[in-house]
């Protein structure tokens, strides 16, 4: 027994070109022909995703807090309030300067709308008396200026009728006056005096409503909050943050590609991603940005793809800091020989493809291993380089337990080979 078993480890070590056929019949495979194409070369990067804006929201100004609205994992959108703080002063300031604010937008429009008609009636009236009281004293004083002073009337009631025109006559200017005024209008310097008075007013209800709204913390884009960094009650100066905040659609993943391929990269290309996270699925993604610096310490360039997230039962699909593999385009399409993605045999010490040849003297077909290098890929086909020509036929299915020399019975059909 332990002699078998020892025989089974030496078996296991031995080279794979040098693994003797199994016994037994042919191994039923699937095969596929070697083709020539032109297929850029690819590579695939090591990633990870990152959110293209992160902020901590701070407060612009001092205060108690009040609530706390912006919860751990909570998706907002731009402008929803994340804290509020305690703004009972500043409200009633408010209120007072927006009461005034209408007081001198009501002085403003009466200026404008001038004096009424029935205003305009009463001071013609008022002129009219004073016109008709003016006659009178002076048809009085003409009644008694040609008769003789001294004899038949008194030099005070001579001088008396004379005052009495005289203020008969100023009251009737001064009525003649107030007419023209009110029939002219406002004055423009007066209507101009008012509204800059409530310009200014204004001036003062909008710096109290920014004041207000400094009191109210507003997410500045959309996104998840990744934390709360205040609770009701405490109180926080200028600057401190109450909240973080990420965008993660669209989601970027950072690419350290070494410099060696830097050249290659360009803004718009098209990358394919995979994440551990997301098993089986593949996303496209497009190159957002090539920086111009390359990190010194490992000679890299920090390139940032793009690709489109969404709200999955309330939870961003794709999140911050997940790893993922980018495979990018990193030279010119080129001749190459192509064979199908499956025909690839990983795992073992190196990549390589099993051909199918015919057997010695006729008999039948076998495996033979041929080690190839891998050039680049375009869908489900791949560019190789190795010891084998173009219309060679390669195994596509069962090739995983196949051993070179093995006898095989070779079909073309689709149907899938137990491996």
């Amino acid at each position: 027994m332990l002699v078998y078993s020892l025989a089974l480890a030496a078996f296991a070590f031995l080279p794979r070109n040098s693994v003797p056929a199994a016994q037994g019949g042919p191994a039923p495979v699937v095969i596929s022909t070697v083709a020539r194409d032109r297929i850029a070369p690819q590579r695939t990067f090591p990633a990870a995703t990152e959110a293209p804006r992160r902020a901590r929201v701070g407060s612009e100004v001092e205060g108690k807090v009040l609530e706390v609205l912006a919860r751990r994992g909570a998706r907002v959108e731009a402008g929803a309030v994340l804290c509020r703080l305690r703004s009972t002063q500043i409200d009633l300031e408010l209120e007072a300067a927006r009461a005034d604010r209408e007081l001198r937008a009501a002085e403003l429009a009466e200026l404008k709308n001038g004096p009424r008609p029935a205003e305009i009636g009463a001071a013609r009236a008022k002129l009219r008396a004073a016109e008709a009281d003016l006659t009178y004293r002076e048809w009085s004083l003409a009644q008694i200026a040609n008769l003789e002073v001294g004899k038949v009337v008194s030099e005070e009631l001579l001088q008396q009728r004379r005052l009495d025109v005289r203020r008969a006559t100023a009251v009737r200017d001064e009525a003649s006056s107030a007419l023209q005024l009110l029939e002219e209008g406002t004055r423009p310097e007066r209507i101009a005096q008012a509204a800059a008075r409530l310009a200014a007013q204004e001036q003062a209800v909008q710096r109290l409503a920014d004041r207000k709204a400094q009191h109210e913390i507003r997410a500045p884009f959309a996104g998840w909050i990744a934390s709360e960094l205040t609770e009701a009650g405490a109180w926080i100066v200028q600057g401190d943050p109450v909240a973080e905040l990420l965008d993660l659609d669209p989601i970027e993943i950072v690419v350290p590609v070494p410099e060696d391929f830097a050249a290659a990269l360009s803004v718009g290309a098209k990358a394919t991603v995979t994440l551990d996270a997301l098993p089986g699925q593949t996303l496209e993604g497009t190159v957002r940005a090539v920086p111009p610096l390359a990190d010194p310490q490992s000679r890299t360039i920090a390139a940032r793809i793009s690709i489109a997230n969404r709200n999955v039962s309330g939870q961003p699909w794709i999140r911050a800091g997940m790893f993922a593999q980018v495979q990018l385009t990193v030279g010119e399409a080129v001749d190459s020989l192509v064979v199908p993605k499956d025909a690839l045999v990983l795992g073992g010490p190196e990549l390589g493809v099993y051909a199918v040849d015919a057997g010695p003297g006729g008999a039948g077909e076998i495996a033979r291993w041929v080690g190839v290098k891998l050039l680049g890929s375009a869908g489900d086909r791949v560019a190789i380089q190795g010891e084998i020509a173009e219309g060679a036929r390669v195994v596509i299915r069962g090739n995983e337990r196949l051993r070179p020399g093995q006898p095989v019975a070779a079909s073309t059909a689709k149907g899938d080979v137990q491996k």
